[in-house]
């Protein structure tokens, strides 16, 4: 297994910057996935990692060596696609074994290979089928066959699953992890969905507009996210993100709440943001409801919608123009047009700049 190196990586395609300044380490074993919303610059970041595109400035080195010259062929890595792309005219185990032919790999190991992934994959019975007789999971278990069987430096995945229906996605995840345990690959996963990203990484890279805004453990990127796009972005329901100002009298000024700070956490707050307005983030988890309003601090809101997701209710609204959601239990009493009064744990917000959006506390 290998460790990937991307160091300072930009790729322009005309006057859009696609990549901008990259960097991150992969190391050898890991589980690494680059999630980001459509046109944040992951997929090129990918392929530039696998070649197919080269970058116009910085590098990719594998194992310490430089393989930013290298063509695709010469960098011993896997990748799979959107599409399985198998070869219509063959059956799966040709398909499989397909890596390991134009090697010259003799057809009694390419047979013991073949068998070997196909165990691992659970699709043993499907070697003999031809793929318009497979459905697209199968399809794509047989494409993530072809990938492994010649055991590369890396497996690169490009949004493998995102063709297929929800609970398909579920199970191949845990597909995903089962054979990630057990072969100890180098992997670098490409996606928008936050459940996979979450479910399957060792670490997270968030891309945003060719950048990188975060890279961590899935728990730290969730907990601390690094700005204000990351804590909006991770999260379903994301993070609400609010305008607010903080008074000098140590006060917390949002839309209808006035909440009490500390005095240290105001005034460090005041000191990094360089004035009293910030942008404040909440989970929607961490909101209270209260039956009543209590003091000034508790924030009243109008219920706008609601969406009941069988193990939640998701409650939207508007805090000062913007959308504002809270999490309540499966079986809570809303209806819209309703007034709720709300406690919102000071302990549990995240504070960011104003203009560059940066985390502050």
């Amino acid at each position: 297994m290998a460790n990937i190196e991307i160091e300072n990586v930009s790729k322009r395609y005309g006057t859009t910057q696609a990549v901008d300044g990259v960097s991150l380490k992969v190391s050898s074993g890991t589980f690494t996935v680059v999630l980001g919303p459509s046109g944040s610059g992951k997929t090129t970041l990918l392929r530039c990692v696998a070649g197919f595109e080269k970058p116009d400035s910085g590098s990719v080195k594998i194992d310490g060596e430089a393989v930013t010259d290298l063509p695709p062929r010469e960098r011993d890595l896997a990748m799979v696609f959107q599409t399985s792309a198998l070869f219509p005219l063959m059956t799966i185990h040709d398909n499989i074994g397909f890596p390991l032919k134009v090697r010259n790999v003799s057809k009694t190991e390419i047979d013991k290979r073949v068998n070997e992934v196909a165990d691992l994959l659970v699709i043993k019975h499907l070697l003999p089928k031809k793929p318009a007789q497979l459905s697209g999971g199968e399809q794509q278990r047989a494409a993530l066959g072809r990938a492994i069987v010649r055991q590369p430096n890396a497996l690169l995945m490009d949004e493998p699953l995102t063709s297929l229906d929800a609970p398909l996605r579920a199970q191949l995840r845990t597909e995903l992890k089962k054979i990630r345990r057990e072969t100890q690959m180098t992997a670098i996963y490409v996606t928008h969905d936050q459940a996979e990203a979450m479910g399957l990484a060792d670490s997270i890279g968030i891309m945003n507009a060719g950048k990188l805004s975060q890279y961590g453990a899935p728990l730290e990127v969730y907990s601390r996210p690094a700005n204000s796009f990351v804590a909006g972005f991770v999260g379903n329901p994301p993070t609400n993100i609010m305008e607010a100002e903080i008074t000098e009298v140590n006060m917390l000024k949002l839309d209808n709440a006035t909440i009490p700070l500390d005095v240290a956490t105001a005034g460090l707050v005041r000191q990094k943001a360089g004035g009293s307005s910030v942008l404040v983030g909440i989970r929607p988890e961490d909101i209270g409801v209260l039956a009543k309003r209590i003091s000034e601090a508790n924030l009243d809101v109008e219920i706008e919608s609601f969406e009941t997701l069988g193990s939640s209710t998701v409650v939207s609204s508007f805090v000062a123009g913007r959308v504002f959601r809270i999490v309540l239990p499966p079986n809570a009493q809303v209806t819209p047009g309703r007034h709720v009064q709300l406690d919102l744990p000071v302990k549990k917000m995240h504070f960011f700049d104003k203009k560059s959006g940066e985390l502050l506390v």
